[in-house]
């Protein structure tokens, strides 16, 4: 069975097509409109970390308080920079779960903004 002619304009609408399809995908993957399953999942693992540590950081912030001397360790902690704020805290163990040995990510990081920004 012979294949039907195309005419030139046709073959020309197929190309452009073809050529839009193109362009879109590498638009929408550098542009992140589209997320690979790699992407996705380090995502959803980075929001989950944030989460947990957001939600530690007020029991870690009242362990920090509830230590003597408390007032005067803030004042120490306000003079630090931020990463120095967190090795502050993570080395006295307020970042600490109850019954752990490790601070988790970002725990003693939201503590000590916790800290610094109340009054």
């Amino acid at each position: 069975m012979p294949m039907p002619k195309i005419s030139e304009a046709t073959k020309h609408y197929a190309i452009g097509a073809v050529g839009g399809m193109v362009a879109l995908a590498m638009l929408a993957t550098s542009y992140h409109w589209v997320l690979t399953r790699g992407e996705a999942d380090q995502l959803a693992k980075t929001r989950s970390e944030v989460a947990v540590a957001e939600a530690l950081a007020p029991f870690c912030a009242e362990r920090f308080r509830a230590q003597k001397g408390a007032s005067e360790q803030i004042v120490e902690l306000k003079k630090l920079d931020q990463y120095a704020q967190a090795s502050f805290i993570e080395k006295g163990g307020f970042a600490t779960s109850p019954g752990g040995t490790n601070a988790r990510n970002g725990v003693a990081a939201a503590c000590g903004e916790m800290l610094t920004k109340a009054k």
